[in-house]
């Protein structure tokens, strides 16, 4: 698992200043995720069958993110949230040997 914690703000949520010190209204569902983009780097005996999985928050697999790159036993991956969906949490998979 993976996690990426962005900001995470209640819709309406209202601070006395841009910086969000002082809290005046706590707001209400559903909560607003800021979205980013990253790259993380796995280090694995296989790192060709790496898989990262963005997860709604029932568990669901949203899609499937194979390696920018590989070397060595290193695989690297780029993650932008506006396009593959907001999301805090990860699954990485090693895949399964096909024989």
């Amino acid at each position: 698992m993976l996690v990426y914690a962005t900001n995470a703000l209640n819709s309406e949520m209202t601070f006395t200043s841009p910086e969000m010190d002082t809290l005046v209204h706590i707001g209400k569902m559903p909560p607003l995720l800021e979205r980013g983009a990253f790259t993380v780097a796995i280090r694995h005996q296989t790192p060709e069958r790496l898989r990262l999985y963005p997860l709604d928050f029932a568990g669901n697999r949203l899609k499937q993110i194979r390696p920018e790159s590989v070397i060595g036993e290193k695989a690297t991956f780029s993650v932008d949230m506006k396009k593959d969906g907001a999301t805090f949490f990860f699954e990485i998979e090693a895949g399964v040997d096909s024989h």
